[in-house]
C-alpha cells in the first residue's frame, strides 16, 4: 500500500525487469544485475509501478488485473515501452 497525498490509499504492484528477469523481488534483481557486471553486459533496468486506489470501488486487486489482462503480457510491454525514445 503506498499513501498518496490526503487519506488516500492506493495498492501497488512493482514488476522489475532486466534482460529476460521479470520478477517483483528486488533481491532477485539485485542478482540478475551483479551477474551482468560480472559477466561485462550491458542491459538496462525497468520498473513498472502499477496502482489503484482502496476505498469505496472496486478491490484494487480486481483493477490491476483488469489492467494487467488488457495490456497483455508484462514482459513484452515493458520492452516496447522502453523502446519508445
Amino acid at each position: 500500500m503506498i499513501q498518496a497525498p490526503g487519506p488516500v490509499h492506493r495498492l501497488a504492484a512493482t514488476w522489475l525487469r532486466t534482460g529476460d528477469t521479470l520478477t517483483g523481488s528486488n533481491a532477485r534483481l539485485k542478482l540478475a544485475n551483479i551477474l551482468d557486471r560480472l559477466l561485462l553486459r550491458a542491459r538496462p533496468t525497468a520498473t513498472l509501478i502499477i496502482s489503484a486506489e482502496a476505498g469505496s470501488g472496486p478491490p484494487p486487486e480486481a483493477a490491476i488485473r483488469a489492467f494487467t489482462a488488457a495490456t497483455g503480457p508484462i514482459a513484452p510491454w515493458m520492452d516496447r515501452l522502453a523502446a519508445i525514445r
